[in-house]
């Protein structure tokens, strides 16, 4: 991944994300990327009839987001003719109906929805009126007619009231049968929820871990979870649907998944949809001491679980449901052989194991039934025991809490300059890269184990390139320049570090398998891609994210009293822009704070004066300052006299350019004491409410032209 200023409103530090996709050679180096403005090609379509959140964008116009009171974001500042783009939607058969999560402080709007266009077929009509506040949300549904198929998605708001219109949460399409009540994941999809009663504290999550909460309706988590289930993706149930005495449900398998259901230990009653499903000896323990006992399914990709009753007792905990892509699901423990039951041959092939070796790594994982790390009588005793049923499980193994202490950090913490940090953890053991720019050896690598005493233990390269800018030779240099702003990632049992060189024109990509004494691996990418980071998806797909920057300007948007511009920026200033005045006319004007001669009113207090101005011709409009500054002999050590100069132009097509206003003579002042610099402005001196979007930004060094027009 990386950042770019290309978007609307863009350059500097304001950015946005772009990725391209990363892919590897047969000798296993990187192949060379080329910056897309599309990115990768879209991974899958987007499900409609799922929970979207509306802040699910894939081109927007105008709008913004904002932190929202039911939980995340939501799009905000939503105003007459803008529109927000949703790529890639699968409509299917047809949608029938669709809802909308919306608040209004003001009378609210209109909300269209259209297929692949903002003016293409339009296949329903949402009438959002006031809620009350802005955070006052409400649901708003119309009918929907021609959805079907894969189309892209525009979402366009119309109103003739008070900007702005309204503010979206969430959307979602319907069927016949009516809305999916559950956001659905990549193993566990299509969820369906019979209790109805309690269906909105189902969800589907990741990573289920000691720590992770179970139930959506209950502060209740996992004490300890087994090996075999650590990392599943899971259903958060409802636990009041333990009542509910039909079946409570089911989903589709979205790969070959083995799935768990985790069952409380004290539910009496029949449960008959278990009847396939194998018990494999291990339990999930809760935070409130309850044993949930683990049995398990293997479903084939599309195949649909069935969900049963926990048999409508109160005196029990619900189950919960797990599941992992069958290549990653470790064998349970007692399985050795992983055939789904644990009997006399897993006895013997643990024995067999001690003797000879396991034939791999699961069937070892499978055998050592009390997680001690080696297989030994203990554990060929516990398996013999569930076999000849002395035992129904096999004990849990809780890890306790790490005792927590206050401690009081006395900053700074390093007593040294360590910027655009980077870090990591793997094991027990923080890693942090840093900036180093020009400084050889480079981009240091330092470790801590309490994220507070840091220690120095290897740098990544002794010279990053043996050249004249490194080697300081024929008037080149690196000084400014050099390795910046590092992505550290730890991926299959590498540690991986990416970074860009401004003064090579290069980005470089390091590896090694061991981060503190091992030796790093080079590989170069042309193109500098600054502020990187690395992203390795779990598909096996990998991701460099990265930025730079250009300028134009949209004044369509500004409002009475406005002025927005570019302006060469010090104590005695020029501008060129754009002003509305009091009846709403746009003019182009120039502008100076002073008589233009070095001589002015200074920046404080300082009052603009316009030169010249002239009515605007076209929202789209172009700036240009061009600049003659004093040039330096620097054989003869002598300087031109006082010829700092600036004129300004505009443009309605970026080509043809006209001079508007006087020269403004450039003087430096130290109450600034920086340069000149090209200045970007948008203020408002009226209201505030108005905004223009800036295009891009460029900047060419040329020989002075005295007149361009």
């Amino acid at each position: 991944t990386y950042h770019t200023g290309t978007l609307p409103g863009g350059g500097g530090f304001t950015r946005s994300m772009c990725i391209e996709e990363m892919t590897y050679q047969a000798d296993g180096k990187i192949k060379e990327m080329t910056r897309t403005e599309k990115g990768p090609a879209q991974l899958e379509a987007l499900n409609p009839y799922l929970r979207t959140e509306a802040e699910t964008i894939c081109w927007e116009s105008g709008v913004e987001t904002e932190n929202c009171s039911e939980g995340g974001r939501n799009v905000c500042d939503i105003q007459n003719g803008e529109y927000i783009k949703v790529s890639g939607v699968d409509f299917g058969s047809g949608a029938t109906t669709f809802r909308v999560s919306a608040s209004s402080a003001n009378s609210g709007g209109t909300l269209e929805l259209h297929l692949d266009s903002q003016i293409g077929t339009k296949i329903g009509t949402v009438n959002i009126t006031g809620t009350g506040g802005w955070q006052n949300w409400q649901q708003f549904t119309c009918d929907i007619s021609g959805a079907s198929g894969e189309h892209d998605l525009y979402l366009t708001f119309t109103g003739s009231g008070t900007n702005p219109l309204f503010n979206l949460d969430w959307w979602q399409f319907g069927t016949a049968s009516g809305y999916e009540t559950v956001r659905s994941d990549r193993l566990i999809q299509a969820l369906q929820v019979n209790d109805s009663t309690n269906a909105a504290d189902w969800s589907v999550q990741k990573n289920l871990q000691a720590g992770s909460v179970i139930y959506g309706d209950r502060d209740i988590t996992a004490a300890s979870v087994p090996a075999s289930v650590r990392g599943a993706e899971y259903i958060r149930i409802a636990c009041d649907s333990k009542l509910y005495v039909d079946a409570l449900g089911s989903f589709t398998a979205g790969d070959d998944i083995a799935v768990f259901a985790a069952v409380d230990s004290r539910v009496n009653a029949s449960l008959d949809w278990l009847g396939a499903w194998t018990k494999t000896g291990e339990k999930i323990t809760t935070s409130n001491g309850v044993s949930l006992e683990l049995f398990r399914l293997n479903a084939k990709a599309g195949d649909t679980v069935m969900l049963g009753t926990n048999g409508g007792q109160n005196e029990s905990a619900n189950y919960i449901i797990m599941a992992l892509p069958i290549a990653d699901a470790p064998r349970v423990k007692g399985d050795v052989n992983g055939d789904g039951s644990i009997n006399a041959v897993d006895l013997t092939l643990a024995k067999r194991g001690i003797l000879q070796g396991f034939d791999n790594k699961k069937a070892e994982t499978a055998a050592d039934v009390d997680e001690s790390g080696i297989v030994d009588r203990s554990d060929i005793d516990l398996i013999c025991a569930y076999v000849l049923a002395k035992i129904d499980a096999f004990p849990v193994i809780v890890i306790p809490e790490p005792e927590r202490k206050d401690t009081t950090v006395a900053n700074p913490m390093i007593w040294s300059d360590v910027p655009d940090m980077d870090y990591l953890r793997v094991g027990d053991t923080y890693y942090m890269i840093s900036t180093t720019m020009f400084f050889n050896p480079g981009a240091p690598i330092m470790k801590s184990t309490d994220l507070v005493s840091w220690k120095l233990c290897s740098y990544i390269y002794d010279t990053l390139e043996d050249n004249d800018t490194t080697n300081l030779l024929n008037g080149k240099s690196c000084y400014g320049n050099g390795q910046w702003a590092a992505s550290l990632k730890y991926h299959n049992g590498k540690y991986i570090a990416f970074f860009a060189s401004n003064d090579q024109g290069k980005s470089y990509i390091f590896q090694t398998d061991d981060i503190e004494h091992g030796t790093w691996t080079k590989y170069t990418l042309n193109g500098v891609y600054h502020d990187a980071s690395l992203f390795f998806d779990d598909d096996g797909k990998n991701y460099l994210i990265y930025g730079s920057g250009s300028i134009k300007m949209d004044v369509s948007h500004m409002q009475i009293g406005d002025y927005a511009g570019l302006a060469a920026f010090q104590e005695v200033y020029g501008q060129v822009g754009v002003y509305v005045d009091g009846s709403g006319t746009k003019k182009v004007f120039m502008a100076i704070n002073g008589d233009g001669n070095g001589e002015g009113i200074g920046c404080k207090g300082g009052v603009t004066k316009i030169v010249e101005e002239i009515p605007l011709q076209s929202d789209t409009v172009y700036f240009k300052s061009d600049y003659l500054f004093s040039t330096f002999d620097q054989n003869a050590m002598t300087s031109s006299n006082d010829i700092d100069k600036a004129n300004f132009y505009y443009s309605y097509d970026g080509t043809t350019w006209t001079k508007i206003g006087s020269e403004l003579s450039m003087k430096y002042k130290l109450t600034l004491f920086t340069g000149y610099r090209n200045a970007i402005f948008n203020y408002a001196t009226k209201a505030s409410g108005g905004y223009v979007d800036v295009d891009w930004f460029h900047y060419d060094k040329t020989p002075y032209q005295p007149a361009l027009n």
